[in-house]
Parts: structure tokens; C-alpha cells; sequence
């Protein structure tokens, strides 16, 4: 058994590591943290959860780890709802008028 900094956890049926991480951008210290690795808990997620862990184990004992990699992307306006219906509604009152009537077929229709 390594002594890398980093443990192998079971959640429900997926694999997670766990350690002392340093602050996620926003915060100030040190935390125990669970980064998921979106995997399950079988022979093969073991296996790629052990290489993991070792990775990570040394880019903190190096103090490289980098959170950018582990933190979800924002997501692109276009893969919103909201953008396409504001799209839609744009589209709509520029070849209709806006007023009560319209309003009210936007509102029911669309």
C-alpha cells in the first residue's frame, strides 16, 4: 500500500478519491476532498482509480495540482433552453407586433 496522500473511496457505486486538497478557487485553505472520477466500482475503475490516485498523490506532493482539471466547465449559452427560447421569442415579435394579442399567443402558443 503506497503512502501517496490520496485514498480510494467507495460511494454508493462509484469511485471517488479523497484527500487534502488545496482551496478551490474562491476559498482560502486546505480541505478533505472527494474528487469524483466518474467510474464504477468494478476491477476496471480500480485499476484507473489506482493510476489516478498515484498521479494526483504526486502532483501534490510536488504542490502542482491544478483544480481546472477536476472543476465542471461552464456550459455554452447555446446548450442553455433559455437561449433558444429568447432566440424563439426574438424571431417571434420581430414579424409579429408586440402587443396584448400577440403577448397572449406567445404566452399560449410558443
Amino acid at each position: 500500500m503506497a503512502r501517496i496522500g490520496v485514498a480510494l473511496e467507495i460511494r454508493g457505486k462509484r469511485l471517488y478519491l479523497r484527500g487534502t486538497f488545496p482551496p478551490k478557487p474562491g476559498k482560502s485553505a486546505y480541505s478533505q476532498q472527494r474528487i469524483s472520477l466518474g467510474v464504477y466500482a468494478n476491477s476496471d475503475g480500480l485499476d484507473f482509480a489506482e493510476s489516478e490516485a498515484k498521479i494526483i498523490g504526486g502532483l501534490l506532493a510536488q504542490n502542482k495540482f491544478d483544480w481546472s482539471h477536476f472543476l465542471a466547465e461552464e456550459i455554452p449559452p447555446v446548450c442553455l433552453v433559455g437561449y433558444w427560447i429568447d432566440r424563439l421569442e426574438n424571431n417571434y415579435f420581430s414579424t409579429h407586433q408586440r402587443n396584448p394579442t400577440s403577448e397572449q399567443t406567445w404566452k399560449i402558443d410558443y
